[in-house]
């Protein structure tokens, strides 16, 4: 009888978690947005023009107008100039860094090959771990590394993971796109390609 009631809740809460985490993340980023933006809207337009959820979509084009103001070179200029100033702050620059290099990873061009789920043999054909290939060519770094490619190994369950250095003949690219790969890895294999 425990049995059924432990399963009959775990399988409830494997129904009822995911949706609502997902429901509480966009609302708390639209909350976050009303918040931030909303004074300074009532400011310009008024209180009688304000309606809720103009912050949200604000927000939204702020963001998209970024996205498209990145691609002008005076702006990368200004940006580079930022990036310069953070990378001798020690704290910060760890920090930026890696959030900035993981939505850049996210936003490259889905065709570009950096983006390849690969199997990675561990030596043995036994032992096998899913990875993407973020970088092909590894020039700059220390000498060994001539026909090594970096693979990221996502750990399951946990925001964080393993950046490896592997030769090319240990990688075999499979037919996965990076979203399935990383809910695959994510869930330890539970999740199936959809």
């Amino acid at each position: 009888m425990f049995r059924f009631i432990y399963r009959t809740f775990l399988n409830g809460l494997a129904l009822i978690v995911p949706p609502v985490l997902a429901i509480y993340l966009f609302v708390w980023l639209g909350v976050s947005a009303e918040k931030a933006l909303s004074p300074l809207m009532i400011k310009y337009l008024g209180a009688e023009w304000y309606r809720p959820g103009y912050a949200v979509a604000l927000g939204f084009l702020l963001v998209f107008m970024a996205g498209l103001l990145v691609r002008l070179w005076i702006f990368r200029k200004i940006r580079d100039l930022i990036e310069g100033i953070l990378k001798h702050i020690p704290l910060i620059n760890s920090v930026y860094g890696g959030i900035r290099d993981f939505f850049g990873f996210l936003a490259q061009d889905k065709k570009d090959s950096a983006r390849r789920v690969v199997i990675v043999n561990m030596g043995t054909p036994a032992i096998e771990l899913v990875g993407l290939v973020t970088n092909e060519d590894l020039q700059g770094l220390p000498a060994g590394t001539d026909d090594k490619i970096a693979v990221y190994l996502q750990m399951s369950y946990q925001v964080g993971g393993y950046t490896i250095l592997v030769p090319r003949s240990m990688v075999t690219p499979i037919d996965m796109s990076v979203e399935d790969a990383m809910r695959f890895v994510l869930t330890a294999g539970v999740s199936r390609r959809k």
